[in-house]
Protein backbone atom coordinates (compact mmCIF):
# COMPACT_ATOMS: atom_id res chain seq x y z
CA UNK A 1 0.00 0.00 0.00
CA UNK A 2 1.25 3.56 -0.90
CA UNK A 3 0.57 6.68 1.33
CA UNK A 4 -3.12 7.98 0.92
CA UNK A 5 -2.99 10.59 3.99
CA UNK A 6 -4.09 13.28 1.61
CA UNK A 7 -6.74 10.88 0.13
CA UNK A 8 -9.87 12.69 -0.87
CA UNK A 9 -11.56 10.38 -3.33
CA UNK A 10 -11.32 6.50 -2.99
CA UNK A 11 -12.15 4.19 -5.84
CA UNK A 12 -13.15 0.66 -5.11
CA UNK A 13 -13.31 -1.48 -8.03
CA UNK A 14 -11.71 -3.81 -10.88
CA UNK A 15 -8.20 -3.44 -13.15
CA UNK A 16 -8.33 -5.30 -16.32
CA UNK A 17 -5.42 -5.17 -19.01
CA UNK A 18 -7.47 -3.95 -22.00
CA UNK A 19 -6.52 -6.24 -25.30
CA UNK A 20 -7.95 -3.98 -28.48
CA UNK A 21 -8.43 -4.68 -31.66
CA UNK A 22 -9.14 -1.67 -33.88
CA UNK A 23 -11.49 -3.01 -36.71
CA UNK A 24 -13.38 -0.88 -40.16
CA UNK A 25 -17.28 -2.73 -38.14
CA UNK A 26 -17.39 -5.53 -36.15
CA UNK A 27 -17.21 -9.24 -37.36
CA UNK A 28 -20.14 -11.38 -37.82
CA UNK A 29 -20.18 -15.03 -36.59
CA UNK A 30 -18.16 -16.84 -38.63
CA UNK A 31 -16.23 -14.54 -40.47
CA UNK A 32 -12.33 -13.03 -39.49
CA UNK A 33 -11.52 -9.86 -40.29
CA UNK A 34 -8.15 -7.57 -40.06
CA UNK A 35 -7.52 -4.94 -37.68
CA UNK A 36 -4.77 -3.13 -35.48
CA UNK A 37 -3.74 -4.48 -31.83
CA UNK A 38 -2.82 -2.48 -28.79
CA UNK A 39 -3.06 -2.81 -25.52
CA UNK A 40 -3.52 -0.68 -22.58
CA UNK A 41 -4.87 -0.64 -18.84
CA UNK A 42 -8.31 -0.17 -18.22
CA UNK A 43 -11.08 -1.65 -15.77
CA UNK A 44 -13.50 0.69 -14.82
CA UNK A 45 -12.32 1.12 -11.26
CA UNK A 46 -8.82 1.75 -11.96
CA UNK A 47 -10.13 3.77 -15.05
CA UNK A 48 -11.93 6.20 -12.63
CA UNK A 49 -9.24 6.12 -10.63
CA UNK A 50 -6.54 7.36 -13.27
CA UNK A 51 -9.10 9.54 -14.62
CA UNK A 52 -8.90 11.47 -11.47
CA UNK A 53 -5.23 11.40 -11.23
CA UNK A 54 -4.29 12.67 -14.80
CA UNK A 55 -7.22 15.27 -14.16
CA UNK A 56 -6.36 16.38 -10.63
CA UNK A 57 -3.80 19.18 -9.65
CA UNK A 58 -2.61 16.94 -7.03
CA UNK A 59 -2.47 13.02 -7.86
CA UNK A 60 -2.63 12.48 -3.95
CA UNK A 61 -5.71 12.90 -3.23
CA UNK A 62 -7.04 10.03 -4.99
CA UNK A 63 -6.43 6.54 -3.97
CA UNK A 64 -7.59 3.44 -5.46
CA UNK A 65 -8.15 -0.35 -3.95
CA UNK A 66 -8.07 -3.10 -6.39
CA UNK A 67 -6.68 -6.78 -7.20
CA UNK A 68 -4.45 -8.19 -9.79
CA UNK A 69 -2.70 -11.27 -10.00
CA UNK A 70 0.92 -12.33 -9.71
CA UNK A 71 1.84 -11.80 -13.29
CA UNK A 72 3.31 -9.41 -15.30
CA UNK A 73 0.23 -7.30 -16.00
CA UNK A 74 -0.31 -7.38 -12.61
CA UNK A 75 3.70 -6.18 -12.30
CA UNK A 76 2.98 -3.70 -15.16
CA UNK A 77 -0.01 -1.87 -13.23
CA UNK A 78 1.86 -1.35 -10.31
CA UNK A 79 4.61 0.21 -11.93
CA UNK A 80 2.23 2.87 -13.96
CA UNK A 81 0.29 3.93 -10.60
CA UNK A 82 3.91 4.51 -8.98
CA UNK A 83 4.78 6.73 -12.38
CA UNK A 84 1.43 8.22 -11.76
CA UNK A 85 1.79 9.69 -8.60
CA UNK A 86 -1.47 7.63 -7.50
CA UNK A 87 -1.62 6.27 -4.03
CA UNK A 88 -2.93 2.71 -4.19
CA UNK A 89 -3.99 -0.32 -2.27
CA UNK A 90 -3.08 -2.55 -5.48
CA UNK A 91 -2.93 -6.56 -4.09
CA UNK A 92 -0.87 -9.24 -6.07
CA UNK A 93 -2.97 -12.49 -5.40
CA UNK A 94 -2.70 -16.03 -5.75
CA UNK A 95 -5.02 -18.49 -7.75
CA UNK A 96 -6.32 -15.53 -10.72
CA UNK A 97 -4.60 -14.14 -13.15
CA UNK A 98 -5.03 -10.18 -13.32
CA UNK A 99 -8.61 -9.27 -15.00
CA UNK A 100 -8.55 -8.61 -18.80
CA UNK A 101 -10.98 -7.23 -21.44
CA UNK A 102 -11.41 -7.83 -24.89
CA UNK A 103 -12.14 -4.75 -26.81
CA UNK A 104 -13.25 -4.34 -30.66
CA UNK A 105 -13.74 -0.68 -31.64
CA UNK A 106 -15.10 0.27 -35.11
CA UNK A 107 -14.46 3.15 -36.99
CA UNK A 108 -17.53 4.74 -35.69
CA UNK A 109 -15.98 4.99 -32.20
CA UNK A 110 -18.63 2.47 -31.28
CA UNK A 111 -17.06 -0.99 -28.83
CA UNK A 112 -17.96 -4.42 -28.05
CA UNK A 113 -16.53 -5.81 -25.08
CA UNK A 114 -15.98 -9.06 -23.41
CA UNK A 115 -14.66 -9.27 -19.67
CA UNK A 116 -12.69 -11.85 -18.12
CA UNK A 117 -12.62 -10.69 -14.11
CA UNK A 118 -9.83 -12.62 -13.04
CA UNK A 119 -8.18 -11.30 -9.76
CA UNK A 120 -10.80 -8.74 -9.44
CA UNK A 121 -13.59 -11.65 -8.16
CA UNK A 122 -10.76 -11.23 -5.42
CA UNK A 123 -11.22 -8.43 -4.06
CA UNK A 124 -12.41 -7.44 -0.41
CA UNK A 125 -11.86 -5.57 2.57
CA UNK A 126 -9.27 -7.84 3.97
CA UNK A 127 -6.95 -6.71 1.36
CA UNK A 128 -7.10 -3.39 2.45
CA UNK A 129 -7.02 -2.66 6.16
CA UNK A 130 -6.55 0.92 6.42
CA UNK A 131 -9.58 1.50 4.17
CA UNK A 132 -11.37 2.68 7.57
CA UNK A 133 -8.87 5.03 8.48
CA UNK A 134 -8.71 6.25 4.96
CA UNK A 135 -12.67 7.02 4.54
CA UNK A 136 -13.25 8.28 7.74
CA UNK A 137 -10.57 11.14 6.10
CA UNK A 138 -12.05 11.48 2.56
CA UNK A 139 -15.32 13.38 0.78
CA UNK A 140 -15.91 10.59 -1.90
CA UNK A 141 -15.72 6.82 -1.88
CA UNK A 142 -16.86 5.37 -5.61
CA UNK A 143 -17.84 2.31 -6.68
CA UNK A 144 -18.97 0.22 -9.68
CA UNK A 145 -20.13 -3.27 -10.64
CA UNK A 146 -16.89 -5.33 -11.81
CA UNK A 147 -15.65 -6.74 -9.17
CA UNK A 148 -17.87 -9.75 -6.91
CA UNK A 149 -21.55 -9.43 -5.90
CA UNK A 150 -21.04 -10.67 -2.63
CA UNK A 151 -17.27 -8.82 -1.96
CA UNK A 152 -19.20 -5.97 -3.30
CA UNK A 153 -21.80 -6.06 -0.13
CA UNK A 154 -18.92 -6.46 2.06
CA UNK A 155 -17.41 -2.78 0.92
CA UNK A 156 -21.12 -1.41 1.05
CA UNK A 157 -20.62 -2.19 4.92
CA UNK A 158 -17.30 -0.78 5.86
CA UNK A 159 -18.70 2.58 3.65
CA UNK A 160 -21.70 2.58 5.60
CA UNK A 161 -19.55 2.34 8.97
CA UNK A 162 -17.15 5.17 7.71
CA UNK A 163 -20.43 7.17 7.26
CA UNK A 164 -21.35 7.28 10.51
CA UNK A 165 -17.72 8.02 11.75
CA UNK A 166 -17.46 10.94 8.67
CA UNK A 167 -20.62 12.73 7.94
CA UNK A 168 -18.86 14.53 4.97
CA UNK A 169 -18.39 11.41 3.23
CA UNK A 170 -20.46 10.88 0.12
CA UNK A 171 -20.76 7.75 -1.89
CA UNK A 172 -21.34 7.47 -5.46
CA UNK A 173 -22.60 4.22 -7.06
CA UNK A 174 -21.95 3.57 -10.80
CA UNK A 175 -23.94 0.26 -12.00
CA UNK A 176 -21.73 -0.29 -14.67
CA UNK A 177 -22.04 -2.77 -16.22
CA UNK A 178 -25.26 -3.50 -15.23
CA UNK A 179 -25.41 -7.50 -13.15
CA UNK A 180 -28.69 -8.46 -12.31
CA UNK A 181 -27.06 -10.42 -9.46
CA UNK A 182 -25.93 -7.55 -7.52
CA UNK A 183 -28.18 -6.67 -4.52
CA UNK A 184 -29.30 -2.73 -5.46
CA UNK A 185 -31.54 -2.23 -2.60
CA UNK A 186 -28.83 -2.39 -0.19
CA UNK A 187 -25.95 -0.67 -2.45
CA UNK A 188 -29.01 1.68 -3.04
CA UNK A 189 -29.50 2.02 1.37
CA UNK A 190 -26.50 4.11 1.59
CA UNK A 191 -25.65 5.93 -1.69
CA UNK A 192 -25.99 9.43 -2.18
CA UNK A 193 -25.63 10.21 -5.69
CA UNK A 194 -26.08 7.26 -8.13
CA UNK A 195 -24.98 7.79 -11.61
CA UNK A 196 -26.39 5.06 -14.44
CA UNK A 197 -27.13 5.54 -17.82
CA UNK A 198 -30.50 5.62 -19.02
CA UNK A 199 -30.88 1.59 -19.70
CA UNK A 200 -28.78 0.87 -16.29
CA UNK A 201 -31.91 3.08 -14.59
CA UNK A 202 -34.45 0.99 -16.09
CA UNK A 203 -33.27 -2.16 -15.07
CA UNK A 204 -32.43 -1.09 -11.48
CA UNK A 205 -35.82 0.22 -11.08
CA UNK A 206 -37.76 -2.56 -12.77
CA UNK A 207 -39.53 0.10 -15.03
CA UNK A 208 -38.94 -2.18 -17.98
CA UNK A 209 -36.95 -2.31 -21.61
CA UNK A 210 -36.30 1.31 -23.35
CA UNK A 211 -38.67 2.09 -26.64
CA UNK A 212 -37.23 4.64 -27.82
CA UNK A 213 -35.32 7.40 -25.28
CA UNK A 214 -35.91 8.03 -21.75
CA UNK A 215 -38.01 11.56 -21.73
CA UNK A 216 -37.96 14.14 -18.16
CA UNK A 217 -41.13 12.52 -17.05
CA UNK A 218 -39.74 8.90 -17.47
CA UNK A 219 -36.66 10.18 -15.77
CA UNK A 220 -38.07 11.74 -13.10
CA UNK A 221 -40.38 8.02 -12.18
CA UNK A 222 -37.29 6.39 -12.19
CA UNK A 223 -35.95 8.76 -9.72
CA UNK A 224 -38.87 8.52 -7.87
CA UNK A 225 -38.76 4.72 -7.68
CA UNK A 226 -35.11 4.52 -6.57
CA UNK A 227 -35.63 6.89 -4.41
CA UNK A 228 -37.81 4.14 -2.62
CA UNK A 229 -34.88 2.20 -2.56
CA UNK A 230 -32.96 4.97 -0.60
CA UNK A 231 -33.68 6.92 2.15
CA UNK A 232 -30.22 8.48 1.77
CA UNK A 233 -29.94 9.33 -2.13
CA UNK A 234 -29.92 13.17 -2.96
CA UNK A 235 -28.92 13.26 -6.71
CA UNK A 236 -29.18 10.68 -10.05
CA UNK A 237 -27.22 11.66 -12.18
CA UNK A 238 -28.25 10.01 -15.78
CA UNK A 239 -25.50 9.92 -18.46
CA UNK A 240 -27.00 9.95 -21.99
CA UNK A 241 -24.43 9.58 -24.32
CA UNK A 242 -24.33 11.90 -27.13
CA UNK A 243 -27.77 13.90 -25.32
CA UNK A 244 -25.55 15.02 -22.26
CA UNK A 245 -26.73 14.41 -19.02
CA UNK A 246 -29.06 15.31 -16.67
CA UNK A 247 -28.98 15.49 -12.96
CA UNK A 248 -32.20 15.35 -10.59
CA UNK A 249 -32.27 16.14 -6.82
CA UNK A 250 -34.71 12.96 -5.10
CA UNK A 251 -36.68 15.29 -3.04
CA UNK A 252 -37.74 18.14 -5.11
CA UNK A 253 -37.31 17.07 -8.36
CA UNK A 254 -35.38 19.94 -9.27
CA UNK A 255 -33.39 19.34 -12.26
CA UNK A 256 -30.57 20.50 -14.50
CA UNK A 257 -29.70 19.18 -18.12
CA UNK A 258 -26.16 19.42 -19.35
CA UNK A 259 -24.64 19.40 -22.96
CA UNK A 260 -22.26 17.44 -24.65
CA UNK A 261 -18.98 18.84 -25.64
CA UNK A 262 -17.35 17.99 -29.22
CA UNK A 263 -13.36 18.37 -29.95
CA UNK A 264 -13.91 16.42 -32.95
CA UNK A 265 -14.61 13.22 -34.28
CA UNK A 266 -15.17 10.64 -31.97
CA UNK A 267 -12.70 7.70 -33.08
CA UNK A 268 -13.22 5.34 -29.69
CA UNK A 269 -15.80 5.68 -26.94
CA UNK A 270 -14.57 2.59 -24.80
CA UNK A 271 -13.49 4.84 -22.09
CA UNK A 272 -15.51 8.03 -21.97
CA UNK A 273 -17.93 6.77 -19.17
CA UNK A 274 -14.72 6.56 -16.89
CA UNK A 275 -13.34 9.51 -17.68
CA UNK A 276 -16.71 11.25 -16.58
CA UNK A 277 -17.19 9.52 -13.17
CA UNK A 278 -13.83 10.34 -12.47
CA UNK A 279 -13.53 13.88 -13.42
CA UNK A 280 -17.01 14.74 -12.11
CA UNK A 281 -15.45 13.56 -8.73
CA UNK A 282 -12.38 15.62 -9.51
CA UNK A 283 -14.46 18.66 -9.33
CA UNK A 284 -16.95 18.20 -7.24
CA UNK A 285 -14.26 17.24 -4.58
CA UNK A 286 -12.88 20.46 -5.50
CA UNK A 287 -15.99 22.23 -4.77
CA UNK A 288 -16.42 21.03 -1.60
CA UNK A 289 -12.79 22.24 -0.64
CA UNK A 290 -13.42 25.86 -2.11
CA UNK A 291 -17.35 26.39 -0.49
CA UNK A 292 -17.13 28.33 2.68
CA UNK A 293 -19.86 25.54 3.88
CA UNK A 294 -17.28 22.97 3.27
CA UNK A 295 -19.29 19.23 2.70
CA UNK A 296 -22.81 21.18 2.09
CA UNK A 297 -21.54 22.26 -1.60
CA UNK A 298 -21.76 18.16 -2.11
CA UNK A 299 -25.86 18.18 -1.55
CA UNK A 300 -26.36 21.39 -3.98
CA UNK A 301 -27.62 20.54 -7.42
CA UNK A 302 -25.94 23.87 -8.96
CA UNK A 303 -22.27 22.05 -7.42
CA UNK A 304 -23.49 18.79 -9.12
CA UNK A 305 -24.85 20.46 -12.20
CA UNK A 306 -21.10 22.28 -12.63
CA UNK A 307 -19.09 18.76 -11.48
CA UNK A 308 -21.01 16.97 -14.52
CA UNK A 309 -20.30 20.13 -16.91
CA UNK A 310 -16.27 19.69 -16.54
CA UNK A 311 -16.73 15.97 -16.95
CA UNK A 312 -18.64 16.66 -19.32
CA UNK A 313 -15.56 18.46 -20.71
CA UNK A 314 -13.23 15.84 -20.44
CA UNK A 315 -15.09 13.11 -21.57
CA UNK A 316 -15.25 15.08 -24.54
CA UNK A 317 -11.84 14.63 -25.40
CA UNK A 318 -11.29 11.65 -24.34
CA UNK A 319 -13.02 10.10 -27.17
CA UNK A 320 -10.98 11.44 -29.54
CA UNK A 321 -8.51 9.54 -28.72
CA UNK A 322 -7.57 5.66 -28.64
CA UNK A 323 -7.10 4.22 -25.63
CA UNK A 324 -9.71 3.84 -22.09
CA UNK A 325 -7.12 5.62 -19.34
CA UNK A 326 -4.86 6.70 -21.80
CA UNK A 327 -7.40 8.92 -23.31
CA UNK A 328 -7.93 10.91 -20.38
CA UNK A 329 -7.06 14.53 -20.98
CA UNK A 330 -4.69 16.66 -18.68
CA UNK A 331 -6.06 19.00 -16.56
CA UNK A 332 -4.41 21.98 -18.16
CA UNK A 333 -6.62 20.75 -21.54
CA UNK A 334 -10.05 20.45 -19.42
CA UNK A 335 -9.55 23.94 -18.42
CA UNK A 336 -8.87 25.48 -21.38
CA UNK A 337 -11.77 23.83 -23.17
CA UNK A 338 -14.29 24.68 -20.27
CA UNK A 339 -13.68 28.17 -21.37
CA UNK A 340 -14.70 27.31 -24.43
CA UNK A 341 -18.22 24.94 -23.58
CA UNK A 342 -21.28 26.01 -24.74
CA UNK A 343 -23.29 23.55 -22.90
CA UNK A 344 -26.22 24.37 -20.36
Amino acid sequence: MTTASAAKIVIIGSYNRDLVWYVKDFPVGGQTINGSFATSHGGKGSNQAIACGKVLRDPSKVFFVGAVGKDTFGDEILAHYKELGIPNCIKQVSGAPTGNAGIFVAESGENMIVISEGANGMLKPSLAPDLMAILVKATLVVMQCEISPENTLLFVDIIKQAKAQNSGLRFVFNPAPYRADYDFSKILSITDIFCPNELEALEISGTGKLEGTCDDSMMNTLVEKLSKLSPTLKFVLFTLGSRGSRVIQTKSYDSKAIGIYSHGRAIDTSGAGDCFIGSFCVRLMELAEESTGGSSALDSIDSIAEAARFASVAAGISVTRKGTSASVPQRQEVDEALSKFSGK
